[in-house]
């Protein structure tokens, strides 16, 4: 991670656990056997979100 990465003031420990939570919930839905193209697709959205929440 580079200086300038994350925005002045960025909660990094909530958005750590945001990513842990969401990390921890597509574990369980493979567990479960969730398709592997609904998991990417869950995935591709989630990226998208933590992208949105950096920027």
């Amino acid at each position: 991670m580079r200086d300038g990465d994350l925005p002045d003031g960025a909660d990094t420990r909530a958005l750590a656990r945001y990513v842990m939570v969401l990390s921890e919930g597509f574990a369980v839905r493979a567990a479960a056997g969730a398709e592997r193209d609904d998991l990417h697709a869950s995935v591709d959205l989630a990226l998208r979100s933590v992208t949105t929440l950096c920027s």
